[in-house]
């Protein structure tokens, strides 16, 4: 998973039929945390035997996401409103409008050896936006995300010489 930011990427609002409408509803889609299989390409350069530091490109194939789903029905004679629906809606979110299929990130990293143990981070930030939407009256809005991840490794095996 990915946190990403809480972007409000779908809206809108359908009045009942007729001259006079009574009902108005409007539906909200609010954009909580995505999930994508990645694939790093990094090339990385050792500037002491024990420090090295790199950079690449890291690939973002889209799997899922979860968003923030609310309808709310106003009633235009008492100005009173109410909730039809408010909740997590689950993994799968039509990407035809909204979430990009794949797309690519720069990735810069460095990390630090001693013993067995190695210690880094690395910062990814998108070259292309992973959600594109139109909200009404509005122009069109992209998002690209950046992240920053610290990681530990350990070495359990070493090939003999």
């Amino acid at each position: 998973p990915q946190y990403a930011k809480e972007v409000l990427y779908q809206q809108k609002a359908v009045s009942d039929t007729g001259v006079n409408p009574r009902f108005v509803t409007n539906t909200s889609s609010r954009l909580k945390k995505t999930f994508y299989h990645q694939l790093p390409l990094t090339f990385n350069y050792y500037v002491k035997p024990t420090w090295s530091v790199g950079g690449g490109l890291l690939w973002n194939r889209f799997y899922g996401a979860v968003s923030d789903h609310e309808i709310i029905r106003h009633d235009n004679f008492t100005n009173d409103d109410s909730i039809v629906f408010k909740g997590i809606v689950g993994s799968k979110i039509d990407t035809t409008n909204s979430l990009a299929k794949s797309y690519f990130q720069a990735v810069f990293e460095t990390q630090y050896k001693w013993k067995r143990f190695s210690i880094g981070t690395r910062f990814a930030f998108g070259l292309q936006p992973y959600i594109r939407f139109t909200l009404p009256g509005q122009p069109e809005k992209k998002e690209k995300n950046h992240n920053l991840q610290l990681f530990l490794r350990y070495e359990l095996w070493r090939q003999k010489k």
